[in-house]
Formats: C-alpha cells, structure tokens, sequence
C-alpha cells in the first residue's frame, strides 16, 4: 500500500460514541486493513444521520486533496457506501424478562433503515449484517 491515509470515524449518537463499541469496530478494521502503517491524521464524528453537515468529513477530505489523494472533482454523488446493521433474534435464553425481549426485538425491527438514519442513495449502497440472539 502506498500513503500516507486518513482514517475518518463516525458514529450516530453520543451513547454509541461514548460505550466505544462503534468507534472501536472501525478503529481496529482502519488498523487491520493498514497493517503496519499509519494515519497521518484520524478524524471522529459523533453526529446524527439527520444532520447533513460533517465538519470532520470535510476537513478530511480536504487534507486528502492537499494531500493529493484525491481527485479534484471527487463526486459524492457517485460513490459506493457500505454499512451494518444487526438483526436481534429473540430466543427462550435466560437472562431477559419474556417481555422485554418482546419490546427489545420490536424496537430493533421498527428502527429506521440505515438508508434513512444516513440518507444514503439505495442503488449504491450495500448493508452488511450479523444475528444477535438473546
């Protein structure tokens, strides 16, 4: 692999980043994927899918096309996302009262679409996935 890399995190809510769990997963997958290199700066965002502003994501573009990494005309609009999204299965394990497994898997079914929480176009976008059975 040639560099240098930004690394550029972000999770959708202030309890996501503060539990770690979400800014961990992409921490170690950016670290996994550079193998012995490293960032020349790393960029996180903890900020609602509502909102369409990302202060972070534009200075790290930015220091991408100072950097040369980028083209200068980079098209958003024609870019590729993916995401995760985990589906909870409910199963008779203990350990959870019957039901507030129930309301727990129904509020995990009802929870908007990634497509939605991001506003990512559907036709360049792929979601990725695991189970979760409690």
């Amino acid at each position: 692999m040639s560099g240098p890399f930004v690394a550029y995190y972000r999770v959708s809510t202030d309890r996501q980043g503060r539990s770690g769990l979400g800014l961990e997963a992409q921490q170690a997958a950016v670290r996994r994927y550079l193998g012995t290199e490293t960032p020349i700066a790393e960029f996180t965002e903890v900020e609602t899918g509502k909102r369409n502003d990302r202060p972070q994501l534009h200075q790290a573009l930015a220091l991408c096309r100072k950097q040369g990494q980028l083209e200068r005309n980079l098209d958003l609009e024609h870019a590729s996302y993916f995401v995760s999204r985990m589906q909870i299965i409910r199963t008779k394990s203990p350990g959870m009262a019957p039901w507030r497994k129930a309301i727990f898997v129904f509020m995990a079914r009802n929870a908007s679409s990634p497509l939605e929480d991001f506003a990512l176009p559907g036709d360049r976008t792929v979601i990725m996935g695991s189970q979760v059975n409690f």
